[in-house]
């Protein structure tokens, strides 16, 4: 799938839906979702909770073929946006 298309918002209803059909619980696979998307979309860095449930749920994941290693691979500095090192 091209995401050069989508927005987040776009990309990340897609992913939710294909990580709820992987029996991921509606509210994990939206947290999930918007960590993938921001990820695809603008290589932003996972927080600790978005970590800790890639983990947790990735063999659903990857079941859904969402499966991104660097997701957990992450430098803590390279957070998303509102992390100290992006607002100086």
């Amino acid at each position: 799938m091209s995401v050069a298309c989508c927005t987040v918002n776009q990309l990340r209803n897609i992913y939710w839906r294909k990580l709820m059909n992987a029996g991921i619980p509606s509210g994990a696979a939206k947290v999930i979702a918007g960590a993938i998307s921001s990820h695809d979309l603008d290589r932003l860095a996972p927080s600790k909770q978005q970590q800790q449930l890639i983990s947790y749920y990735c063999p659903a994941i990857a079941q859904a073929n969402l499966w991104r290693l660097e997701l957990l691979l992450t430098h803590p500095l390279q957070h998303h946006r509102g992390s100290p090192i992006f607002s100086k």
